[in-house]
């Protein structure tokens, strides 16, 4: 099974592996009651948007440039060789931790919100926060996407009906802990630093207010509680989901596979895909998929004898 964090519960949920409970509600046979689909864990992001002094970010005029495409097809130059990412930060802001990894990543985003074809980047916002990006940010913009990389909050993945066509219900059930929301506070304050630095100075670089009309709008600009408002309407995945089939011991409760891949109770059957991590990593999440997909055909071509 290597369908996703999402899909390979979903699958083995329809396939009556899963908590017992919710698999009886929908009158599924339980062929294994495992925490399926439990552990759901993520990326919470919380965008900031500057204005700068110049146009050099990435927009959407420029993406659909004759000039710009033939510049790259002929003579690979021009503003496709331009990374939609142009930076990263990295850095651990909870001193508290006893962890030595990175709880905190900036990615630092040449893209403004102004053209249709750039706000479809960021499809997971909802409506009336697109709008909000929109009528703030201009072509002279760039972004800040801050990744909050341990978050303490967990969602999980469940069926809504039998029917193996409906999607299932994701519930990231982020900010639940408030430790996310403070630390995605940090972070905020963390980024801040830079404003202060000569090279943001040179590029007349400025903070765009979001309001989000009938909720933050009367707190005090760049206070803390204007950052709380503003992270709790605004926060979206990082698209890493992992930990749905978490890899553990037997005597593990939220175990689904042991440490060869193998679902426990099932015969004949691994997961294999980001489900299986036992938690969120300090980063994406899609390198290490492959080096799993890569032990686990190891494993498989050698019998799993380690």
């Amino acid at each position: 099974m290597s369908a996703g964090a999402y899909n390979s519960p979903h699958i083995l949920l329809l396939s009556g592996i899963g908590p017992r409970e919710h698999l009886q509600e929908l009158k599924i046979p339980v062929h294994a009651d495992l925490p399926v689909g439990n552990n759901l864990q993520d990326h919470p992001v919380v965008i900031m948007s500057y204005s700068i002094n110049t146009t050099l970010n990435t927009n959407g005029q420029k993406f659909t440039d004759p000039e710009n495409v033939l510049d790259y097809i002929l003579h690979n130059k021009g503003f496709y060789t331009t990374p939609l990412m142009d930076g990263y930060m990295l850095d651990k802001l909870d001193k508290t931790s006893s962890s030595k990894y990175a709880d905190a990543q900036d990615i630092f985003v040449p893209i403004a919100f102004e053209r249709p074809s750039i706000t479809s980047t960021y499809s997971d916002f909802i409506d009336k926060v697109k709008q909000e990006l929109l009528k703030r940010t201009t072509d002279s913009s760039f972004d800040v996407a801050l990744f909050l990389l341990h978050p303490k909050s967990k969602g999980y993945v469940r069926l809504e009906t039998a029917n193996p066509l409906k999607q299932p219900l994701l519930d990231p059930r982020f900010l639940e802990d408030p430790y996310d929301i403070e630390m995605l506070l940090k972070m905020i304050r963390w980024t801040q630093k830079l404003e202060k630095t000569s090279s943001w100075k040179s590029l007349g670089v400025k903070l765009i207010r979001y309001d989000m009309e009938g909720h933050c709008g009367e707190r005090e600009f760049n206070t803390d509680d204007y950052w709380r408002c503003i992270i709790q309407h605004f926060v979206v995945s990082g698209l890493h989901p992992t930990s749905t089939c978490r890899m553990g011991s037997r005597r593990d409760p939220t175990a689904v596979v042991d440490p060869t891949l193998r679902v426990y109770g099932i015969k004949n059957l691994r997961v294999v895909d980001a489900s299986v991590m036992r938690n969120v990593i300090s980063g994406n999440t899609y390198s290490p998929t492959l080096m799993i997909a890569e032990k686990a055909a190891d494993m498989i071509k050698c019998g799993t004898r380690y």
